[in-house]
């Protein structure tokens, strides 16, 4: 009766009622602790997911440079390789004195192995506005097909040149000079447009490096 009476009284006196919510507070707390412990790892996990995905987007963003300078870079080479074949001066590589054609025929074989890797680096690029660029130079070179063909130089379906060596040492100077030398010429040609895909590839090269935004994929969809 004592143990009843204790209880009740112990009930009547609000302490039950106060030690109710001392529990369920400390229950809400445990679940708060929880809560915060769980957004923690949460936040975490996130930040270092936003980690990654900067470090992806940095590794992109200078591969995506690296093609730029290499494309540039080849440009560059090809232009160097058609001004010698260009000029006009004294003792040039066409000059009708010269008693064979062994040093335009290097210079030849010099400008189409680079021109070959610009091609290709352009076609690899994944990029739309290059590969347009790789077309415009096969347009070209379908445009001077018969006179290629009759030094030994043939396109391939890629777009690339393919030189028979000893037809091109065999071909006569005046041949050479009609394709690689002049204002009108093939050569002059595809020096006028690697003039103008190396400032591209400038000016592509300064974007990509400037902002760490740039990505692969978005190079890929560039027009």
């Amino acid at each position: 009766m004592r143990i009843y009476g204790n209880l009740n009284s112990f009930r009547s006196s609000g302490t039950g009622a106060r030690l109710q919510n001392l529990l369920r507070g400390r229950r809400n707390s445990s679940a708060s602790q929880v809560a915060k412990a769980t957004m923690s790892t949460d936040l975490s996990s996130l930040i270092d997911g936003n980690k990654s995905t900067n470090s992806s987007t940095g590794t992109s963003s200078t591969i995506v440079s690296e093609t730029y300078e290499k494309i540039g870079t080849t440009a560059v080479d090809v232009t160097a390789h058609a001004n010698k074949l260009l000029d006009t001066g004294k003792n040039n590589l066409f000059d009708e004195d010269e008693v064979s054609n062994d040093k335009a025929v290097k210079e030849i074989k010099n400008f189409v192995e680079d021109y070959n890797s610009l091609v290709s680096d352009m076609q690899k690029s994944g990029s739309k506005t290059y590969k347009t660029y790789a077309n415009e130079l096969k347009t070209e070179v379908v445009s001077s097909k018969s006179d290629l063909d009759a030094v030994g130089i043939t396109c391939k379906a890629d777009g690339t040149l393919s030189v028979n060596s000893d037809k091109l040492a065999n071909s006569k100077l005046s041949d050479l000079k009609k394709i690689f030398q002049g204002s009108k010429s093939f050569c002059a040609k595809v020096n006028e447009k690697c003039t103008t895909i190396n400032k591209r590839a400038a000016l592509d090269k300064a974007i990509s490096s400037f902002s760490g935004s740039t990505t692969k994929s978005a190079y890929t969809r560039r027009v």
